[in-house]
Protein backbone atom coordinates (compact mmCIF):
# COMPACT_ATOMS: atom_id res chain seq x y z
CA UNK A 1 0.00 0.00 0.00
CA UNK A 2 1.41 3.41 -0.96
CA UNK A 3 1.66 6.33 1.48
CA UNK A 4 -1.29 8.07 -0.19
CA UNK A 5 -3.42 4.92 -0.12
CA UNK A 6 -2.65 4.43 3.58
CA UNK A 7 -3.63 8.03 4.38
CA UNK A 8 -6.86 7.64 2.40
CA UNK A 9 -7.65 4.42 4.29
CA UNK A 10 -7.02 6.21 7.61
CA UNK A 11 -9.36 9.05 6.63
CA UNK A 12 -12.06 6.58 5.59
CA UNK A 13 -11.58 4.70 8.88
CA UNK A 14 -12.03 7.95 10.84
CA UNK A 15 -15.24 8.78 8.96
CA UNK A 16 -16.66 5.24 9.22
CA UNK A 17 -15.63 4.61 12.85
CA UNK A 18 -17.01 7.92 14.08
CA UNK A 19 -20.00 7.91 11.70
CA UNK A 20 -19.26 11.36 10.29
CA UNK A 21 -21.36 11.09 7.13
CA UNK A 22 -21.11 14.76 6.20
CA UNK A 23 -17.30 14.68 5.83
CA UNK A 24 -15.46 13.38 2.77
CA UNK A 25 -11.92 11.93 3.04
CA UNK A 26 -10.44 14.64 0.82
CA UNK A 27 -11.69 17.31 3.27
CA UNK A 28 -9.36 16.02 6.01
CA UNK A 29 -5.88 17.54 5.83
CA UNK A 30 -3.03 15.08 6.49
CA UNK A 31 -1.27 17.59 8.78
CA UNK A 32 -4.29 18.97 10.63
CA UNK A 33 -4.47 18.30 14.37
CA UNK A 34 -7.61 16.17 14.30
CA UNK A 35 -8.76 16.99 17.84
CA UNK A 36 -8.53 20.72 17.05
CA UNK A 37 -10.40 20.34 13.76
CA UNK A 38 -13.69 22.21 13.59
CA UNK A 39 -14.61 19.96 10.65
CA UNK A 40 -14.37 16.75 12.72
CA UNK A 41 -15.31 18.15 16.16
CA UNK A 42 -13.83 15.19 18.11
CA UNK A 43 -13.76 14.50 21.85
CA UNK A 44 -11.93 12.01 24.09
CA UNK A 45 -14.49 9.25 23.51
CA UNK A 46 -13.84 9.60 19.77
CA UNK A 47 -10.13 9.13 20.54
CA UNK A 48 -10.84 5.79 22.20
CA UNK A 49 -12.95 4.70 19.24
CA UNK A 50 -10.14 5.70 16.86
CA UNK A 51 -7.59 3.65 18.81
CA UNK A 52 -9.86 0.61 18.53
CA UNK A 53 -10.51 1.34 14.84
CA UNK A 54 -6.79 1.60 14.02
CA UNK A 55 -6.03 -1.61 15.88
CA UNK A 56 -8.79 -3.53 14.09
CA UNK A 57 -8.31 -2.15 10.57
CA UNK A 58 -4.53 -2.11 10.44
CA UNK A 59 -3.62 -4.96 12.81
CA UNK A 60 -1.44 -2.86 15.11
CA UNK A 61 -1.44 -2.50 18.88
CA UNK A 62 -1.59 0.75 20.87
CA UNK A 63 -1.11 -0.11 24.54
CA UNK A 64 0.09 3.15 26.10
CA UNK A 65 -2.56 5.86 26.49
CA UNK A 66 -0.05 8.72 26.41
CA UNK A 67 1.48 7.24 23.24
CA UNK A 68 -2.03 7.04 21.75
CA UNK A 69 -2.39 10.83 22.09
CA UNK A 70 0.79 11.30 20.05
CA UNK A 71 -0.27 8.75 17.44
CA UNK A 72 -3.72 10.33 16.99
CA UNK A 73 -2.49 13.90 16.47
CA UNK A 74 -2.75 13.93 12.66
CA UNK A 75 -3.43 11.59 9.75
CA UNK A 76 0.32 11.69 9.07
CA UNK A 77 1.21 10.67 12.63
CA UNK A 78 -1.24 7.75 12.42
CA UNK A 79 0.23 6.68 9.06
CA UNK A 80 3.79 6.86 10.40
CA UNK A 81 2.86 4.72 13.41
CA UNK A 82 1.04 2.13 11.27
CA UNK A 83 3.95 1.95 8.82
CA UNK A 84 6.46 1.52 11.67
CA UNK A 85 4.41 -1.34 13.15
CA UNK A 86 3.74 -3.11 9.88
CA UNK A 87 7.33 -2.77 8.62
CA UNK A 88 9.58 -2.84 11.72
Amino acid sequence: MSDQELRLQIKKMIIETLKIAEVQPEQIDDNEMIFESKLLNLDSLDGLELVIGIQKKFGVSINDQSHALTILQTVNSMAEFIESQQHP
